[in-house]
């Protein structure tokens, strides 16, 4: 009796623990059937429209086409408030969807900015006299006058040049006078060398010594030559005036070559090199272009416009650039070749970048970027987030970022 007992406990316990099985590790299919995907589908020109099953789109009569299904294995490598979206061929010739690849592209950027023309300092020379006198003729008499390179200036009277003229007349007539073998003629050859020196340093030509020498008769006044090319920025003697020793009587500004500051903003300075080659433009002469390259990058920013001041050295063939013109300049730099995509495949959102790329079953699925320099035809450096050969959406993009966007709530509200 015992035994049939505990037979009938072991067959009860069985039947209880197959019960408890199926009750926990295998679901109803009523219930397995909910947690299976659930297929949506919506207009693309209209993806405010959402039915449960196929159809046409009550607005403008295109076929309802499926959006991802929804469930827990849809969210890998999705980006956030984003969704991929099904494209077919027809539907993006219908939209006007064009493709690019993103590849390696040489960009270059060119910075256009304002050019403020100034005199070259290393070409700016004042003229001072090492004599004192009075100003007999002046040949150069008027302020911006081009003056050359051993050019006359003025023809000055001056009692020093005038005695040390004789004196050295003096010492070149007593060597004539002089015999061969004579002992004083050796004193008087250093004198006569010493005199012609001091005639040198008193900038006396060599021209006016030589006629001394052939002449032998000193001229009332000395005249003055130009040292340097350029145009007289200033000039502060008139004729009869008295001079002093050290007096300025003009400045003189040589314009074959000037400068041109312009101001550079803060993220193009780290390309920004010296020797870089730089072209200037007026606005009324586009045709004429002017080379140049940097010459000097200034140490402190603008507070008010937080600029960087660079110099220019600009040839100015024809003196066409006058200080203190407004020009426009125009600096080329290259980073070399980088992965890019064109600006119009890139979306900003202030927080956020990203693309469309295209995969093997037409899906268009936003990757998130990060973009680089924009070069000047148009191309973002690719930082991260794409390494070469993937297909871009690259035209009509905006149809697609809010379609994503809006099966990106869809899903998350079939989630809920």
């Amino acid at each position: 009796m015992k035994k049939i007992y505990i037979l009938i406990a072991i067959i009860v316990l069985s039947i209880l623990g197959v019960y408890s099985y199926k009750s926990f590790f295998i679901k109803p299919k009523s219930i397995a059937k909910k947690e299976e995907k659930k297929q949506i589908y919506t207009c693309p020109m209209h993806p405010q429209i959402i039915s449960d099953k196929p159809g046409s789109c009550p607005i403008c009569g295109m076929d309802l086409v499926p959006i991802e299904s929804v469930g827990k294995g849809d969210k890998k490598d999705e980006v956030e408030g984003l969704s991929k979206v099904f494209v077919s061929d027809k539907q993006a010739k219908m939209l006007g969807l064009t493709y690019e690849k993103a590849e390696k592209r040489e960009i270059k950027k060119e910075i256009v900015t304002s050019a403020t023309i100034v005199q070259d300092e290393t070409r700016l020379y004042k003229i001072n006299t090492k004599i004192s006198g009075w100003v007999e003729k002046l040949f150069v008499n008027q302020t911006g006058q081009y003056v050359r390179k051993g050019q006359a200036l003025m023809d000055v009277y001056s009692p020093e040049i005038l005695s040390a003229k004789e004196e050295y007349i003096s010492i070149l007539k007593s060597l004539e006078k002089i015999k061969d073998g004579d002992s004083l003629k050796n004193t008087l050859i250093a004198l006569k060398n010493s005199a012609k020196e001091r005639l040198r340093l008193l900038d006396v030509s060599e021209e006016e010594i030589e006629k001394l020498e052939k002449e032998k008769k000193a001229k009332k006044t000395v005249t003055i030559y130009s040292p340097y090319s350029g145009f007289v920025l200033e000039k502060m003697i008139v004729e009869g005036q008295r001079l002093m020793m050290n007096e300025i009587v003009f400045t003189i500004s040589d314009l074959s070559r000037v400068w041109a500051d312009v101001d550079i903003y803060q993220p193009d300075l780290p390309f920004i090199r010296i020797g870089m080659p730089v072209s200037i433009t007026l606005p009324y002469m586009k045709n004429k272009i002017f080379q140049g390259k940097v010459s000097f990058i200034y140490p402190q920013l603008n507070p008010e416009t937080r600029t960087l001041k660079v110099r220019l050295d600009v040839e100015n063939h024809g003196y066409i650039l006058k200080p203190m013109m407004y020009a426009e300049a125009r600096l080329k730099y290259s980073v070399g070749k980088k992965v890019s995509v064109s600006e119009s495949a890139v979306y900003k959102t202030g927080e956020r970048e990203y693309v469309f790329v295209k995969d093997q079953d037409n899906h268009l699925k936003p990757v998130i970027v990060k973009t680089g320099i924009l070069s000047s035809d148009g191309y973002y450096e690719i930082l991260s987030g794409l390494s070469g050969g993937e297909e871009v959406l690259s035209s009509a993009s905006f149809l697609i970022d809010s379609e994503s966007n809006l099966k990106a709530v869809f899903k998350k509200a079939h989630e809920h």
